[in-house]
């Protein structure tokens, strides 16, 4: 950069000033954004700058913000579907543990004794199975569905009640791709059912023809 001569002939000497000064304030801006560029290493350092790149530099900043959020999201959702599993293989050796003590207790040779111990143990498994279904992963149940903050199974009537809900939890990881990152306790756990019906009739009205 420098300052080119001007062509002040037939001016006067006040506007020969002026137009040197101001040619001289336009190199010294321009050398000042140089400098800054080097010392930054960016070439927009303000909206000023460069407005039209400033837009596409905020667009690509907006872009890169999205793509970083649903990295974030992936990589929550696959340690949530991490510990999903870990919890789904727990929940198989305990199945298998049952069922092993169960096809033992078959037959008239075991006693009552055999068989009543039997059954605590069942009951201890049956305990952990719930425990199982009642875990939770970085604040959230595993097994609750939308209702994730609150354990999906609690005691009711001797048994257990699911309180949590089939519809899974999903996030969104790409543009306009959401997928799920919970697994379904109702699925998982046979948790609901429909209603039973029989054909007695349990509220029966008192008539004439009632023997």
């Amino acid at each position: 950069m420098a300052i080119l001569p001007l062509q002040l002939a037939r001016v006067s000497n006040l506007l020969r000033t002026g137009v040197s000064q101001q040619a001289i304030a336009r190199t010294q801006e321009q050398l000042l954004r140089t400098q800054n560029e080097l010392t930054t290493l960016r070439r927009i350092n303000a909206p000023s700058d460069d407005p039209g790149g400033s837009a596409i530099a905020a667009q690509v900043r907006k872009l890169l913000e999205q793509r970083q959020a649903w990295a974030r999201n992936l990589s929550f959702a696959a340690d949530h579907l991490s510990e999903v599993d870990s919890t789904l293989a727990d929940l198989a050796d305990l199945i298998r543990q049952a069922q092993q003590i169960g096809s033992a207790n078959v037959g008239s040779d075991v006693t009552a004794e055999q068989r009543t111990a039997a059954a605590a143990i069942i009951d201890n498994l049956f305990s952990q199975a719930v425990s199982l279904g009642n875990k939770s992963f970085q604040g959230t149940y595993l097994f609750g569905g939308d209702r994730s903050t609150a354990p999906p199974f609690e005691p009711a009537l001797g048994g257990v009640r699911f309180v949590g809900s089939d519809r899974v939890l999903a996030n969104q990881v790409d543009e306009g791709t959401t997928l799920a990152f919970m697994a379904d306790g109702n699925e998982v756990f046979g948790a609901l059912s429909t209603r039973v019906r029989g054909s007695a009739d349990l509220s029966p009205i008192l008539t004439a023809s009632t023997r």
